[in-house]
């Protein structure tokens, strides 16, 4: 299954708890979790590459605790290919990133904070349900794209829309389709609503198939 013939991917975290053994010790360390700081426990960061439309696990990755679901994302894209949709959630934009998905060639839809740029405010508090916006790459992050120089002075414009949900609050999506026409704006609510199917999985994996029931321990 497609939209607008493209591959649907969604990008998701999750913790995991992990058997208590020396060698998962050494592997991922352990975190101190209770009132006093005194139940140490070793965790894992899962994260999962899923084609949303048709419930399948491209790429999974499993790192220490630590580790943040934007640096599990990085591991993921070489299994995005150009012309795919990727969907995000509000932990993950920044202004490097989206440089890089449109370098890549990589369409994508994702939720951002309502105050994370002041444009973005600016639109959350207009009458508008969508805006094209341009964005510039600040100098603090040109490291990050280093592998594409034509970007380092570059802008790249995006398409801001407003989604009035059901509980009052505003949901703000920013996306690389910007052409109004072509992809209508009453189409982005279930576009990224379709990012939901990931967390599905965990649920899936973990009450189900109860991942975390580890029949070893190394």
């Amino acid at each position: 299954y497609l939209w607008h013939g493209m591959r649907v991917l969604a990008t998701d975290g999750t913790r995991l708890v992990l058997p208590n053994h020396p060698s998962v010790i050494e592997e991922f360390g352990q975190q101190k979790f209770g009132p006093k700081a005194d139940s140490p426990r070793s965790l894992a960061m899962g994260s999962m590459l899923y084609d949303v439309l048709n419930q399948i696990t491209i790429d999974a990755r499993l790192a220490p605790y630590a580790s943040s679901e934007r640096d599990l994302l990085m591991q993921h894209l070489d299994k995005v290919k150009q012309g795919d949709m990727l969907l995000l959630d509000r932990g993950y934009p920044c202004f490097w990133l989206l440089f890089l998905l449109k370098a890549k060639g990589i369409e994508f839809c994702v939720r951002l904070k309502d105050n994370w740029w002041l444009k973005v405010k600016e639109f959350t508090e207009s009458d508008e349900k969508e805006r094209i916006v341009t964005f510039t790459l600040p100098k603090k992050d040109r490291k990050k794209l280093a592998g594409y120089p034509d970007m380092q002075d570059s802008t790249i414009t995006c398409r801001l829309i407003k989604i009035e949900l059901t509980n009052g609050e505003k949901e703000i999506l920013c996306t690389s389709l910007v052409e109004q026409e072509k992809y209508l704006y009453n189409e982005f609510d279930k576009l990224y609503h379709y990012r939901w199917n990931a967390a599905d999985a965990y649920k899936m994996l973990k009450s189900r198939i109860e991942m975390e029931n580890f029949s070893g321990k190394t």
